[in-house]
């Protein structure tokens, strides 16, 4: 059985823990899916640390 494309929400969602719980779910079907949504989810991951970063310099400029 193919695994289900809705599983692309779990890493978009919850970051890098999302695509922990992809990756564990479809290991023994799709290894290559499965690799990309862990990518996915710790690119996501990344993403919203450097906004998060961002968005704090901004807030205080004088920090560094």
């Amino acid at each position: 059985m193919k695994p289900n494309g809705l599983l692309i929400f779990y890493p978009v969602l919850f970051g890098l823990i999302g695509g922990i719980i992809a990756y564990f779910r479809i290991i023994n079907k799709d290894k290559d899916l499965a690799t990309a949504l862990l990518r996915i989810g710790g690119g996501v991951t990344a993403l919203w640390v450097v906004v998060i970063i961002v968005i704090f310099l901004i807030s205080y400029p004088d920090f560094i």
